[in-house]
């Protein structure tokens, strides 16, 4: 039963690999909550959660390994050609 699991999580991960290419990613971010949509050519979003970030509070160092930690985040990573990220502490300047 395991071994079945694990192939179908893989199957799953390769087909969102190969079927989610040249994303943007919309992040909304306030003190406690950040909500991520992840979105392909064909409008197909998929949508994740995270802590809030804020670069007055949090450090590099501490976004970086909370985004590390959110598996849809860090599959998808490297099929994202765009992130606007809205939130709190951040300003156009």
């Amino acid at each position: 039963m395991q071994f079945a699991l694990e192939s179908v999580i893989f199957t799953l991960s390769l087909s969102l690999r190969l079927k989610l290419k040249n994303m943007i990613v919309v992040a909304d971010s306030g003190s406690t909550k950040c909500d991520w949509v992840f979105i392909n050519n064909s409008k197909e979003m998929i949508k994740t959660s995270t802590m809030g970030f804020n670069p007055f509070f949090h450090s590099t160092e501490l976004i970086e390994n909370k985004l590390k930690e959110n598996t849809i985040i860090e599959e998808l990573r490297f099929q994202t050609l765009e992130v606007y990220f809205y939130g709190a502490g951040c300003s156009s300047m």
